[in-house]
């Protein structure tokens, strides 16, 4: 087997073990939607924490319908938070959304993206380092993976804060942010490293599934450097990189 294709035999892999990783996720929303419904509207925002994480992963292996019932989910319960009804007034659509989710599970998916082979990269970049910050592990691993492939150096953290600690120990030559993380979020974390004299240099690329105009205002505000929506290619990602090590050596 050609290089290229273990390359993509493992990224196969992979695929696969997200997709047997898709019914423990799915039941875990479910069960805090009936916690919701109980009169918990905590479990509501648990639940819906858990739809926008997959609404991003979802669409980088491929999974399309699953990726677009949970976009539809994620913008119907940022609507409810943001509204004066009760959950009373919602339940019928907000249920109805969550099974069309579930549903979208059972439908044909797409096919995981042909990627382009490493050898087109590796000898430009291959001593950049990538901070990559997501705190979905599946996504992160993902990501790592395809990025020393096509040669760069990649180390990781799962949200802003431990994302700092990282880069003050190991000083990245680029950072790609997730938005959405627990203990502080990636708006946080660049505005942090704006502020240290040996991070502010540092570019910082944002890869989210958040594409409202309001929350791509602020990232930008804190870091110009680029903005993807999730999902995207991996050859995507790749590309923007090295416009922005380009741009900034």
């Amino acid at each position: 087997m050609s290089d290229m294709n273990t390359f993509q035999a493992q990224m196969q892999a992979q695929r696969d073990a997200y997709a047997h990783d898709l019914p423990r996720r799915l039941s875990g929303i479910q069960a805090l939607w009936s916690e919701a419904l109980d009169g918990n509207e905590e479990r509501l925002r648990e639940a819906h924490a858990l739809i926008h994480k997959l609404r991003g992963s979802a669409g980088m292996y491929g999974f399309g319908r699953v990726s677009e019932a949970a976009g539809l989910l994620d913008v119907a319960l940022s609507s409810f938070f943001g509204s004066e009804r009760g959950l009373e007034e919602w339940s019928d659509q907000l249920g109805e959304l969550v099974s069309t989710l579930v549903a979208s599970t059972e439908e044909p998916q797409d096919a995981l993206p042909n990627i382009a082979a490493p050898s087109l990269y590796a000898q430009n970049y291959d001593q950049s380092m990538v901070l990559v910050v997501d705190d979905e592990q599946p996504v992160r691993d993902s990501i790592r993976f395809y990025l020393e492939q096509v040669g760069f150096r990649s180390i990781c953290a799962a949200n802003g804060q431990e994302a700092i600690e990282m880069a003050t120990q190991t000083p990245p030559d680029i950072i790609l942010m997730d938005i959405q993380m627990p203990e502080m979020n990636g708006l946080e974390a660049t505005a942090s490293m704006a502020e240290d004299p040996q991070l502010k240099d540092v570019p910082v690329v944002f890869l989210t599934a958040e594409d409202d105009t309001d929350t791509v205002l602020k990232a930008l505000s804190v870091s110009s450097e680029g903005y993807l929506v999730k999902p995207v290619e991996m050859d995507t990602i790749a590309s923007k990189l090295m416009t922005v090590l380009a741009a900034t050596a």
